[in-house]
């Protein structure tokens, strides 16, 4: 192992000389930290903070709560939420290349590849993608087409894998472990490791609760 993600939510009232000895015994084993937010409900000034403390060089974020693809069941909501996520970033980037730290935003079920080039690109040199590899599927995407679109700005990736279950109105993204499923990482790690050679990546058995988009 040589990354490991950690959510804010877990450090952010750690004192400050915990926060230095979880420094000492991550550089001790050699393991690059991510810290990890949700730009709904996380503060910008704690995960730079906790970055700094840590020498995490990525803050990995989630633009919305929306899972499965599932816009729809936002309504006209879905629209503020784009709107304050667009805001938000900006915002985040600006603060975080104060400190040389990069935002990665994470494809969390909920935009499609090209639209996360978009707020890459408005947003700044400093904030790039966190390519999660299952999370292609719910926004109708094959997930080697999302990395080939995306490949240039990864700066992260989270392993994951579903088993893919056709239904009546769509399909379901099941848990299973990572390598068992229909995500082809061989071919995306592929991919990526010939941009980036020093990529950073974590192994993600999640999706907990079956998603149906």
């Amino acid at each position: 192992a040589r990354t490991l993600e950690i959510n804010d939510t877990w450090l952010e009232k750690l004192t400050p000389a915990a926060l230095d000895a979880l420094r000492l015994r991550l550089d001790g084993l050699h393991l690059l930290p991510v810290i990890s937010a949700n730009i709904d409900h996380s503060n910008i000034e704690t995960c730079i903070r906790l970055a700094v403390a840590l020498n995490a060089k990525i803050i990995r974020l989630a633009l919305t709560p929306v899972t499965a693809g599932d816009r729809a069941a936002w309504g006209n909501r879905w629209y503020e939420l784009v709107s304050t996520a667009r805001a938000h970033l900006l915002d985040w980037a600006l603060r975080a290349a104060e400190h040389g730290l990069t935002i990665g935003i994470e494809n969390h079920q909920d935009f499609t590849s090209h639209e996360l080039i978009a707020f890459c690109h408005e947003a700044g040199p400093n904030v790039g993608i966190v390519l999660d590899t299952g999370n292609c599927f719910a926004v109708g995407e094959a997930p080697l087409d999302f990395a080939r679109a995306v490949a240039p700005l990864v700066r992260h990736i989270h392993l994951k894998d579903y088993r893919i279950q056709f239904t009546d109105e769509g399909v379901r993204l099941a848990r299973c472990a990572i390598g068992d499923g229909a995500v082809p990482l061989k071919e995306i790690i592929e991919l990526l490791a010939a941009q980036h050679p020093h990529l950073t990546a974590i192994i993600e058995p999640g999706g907990l609760e079956t998603r149906h988009v």
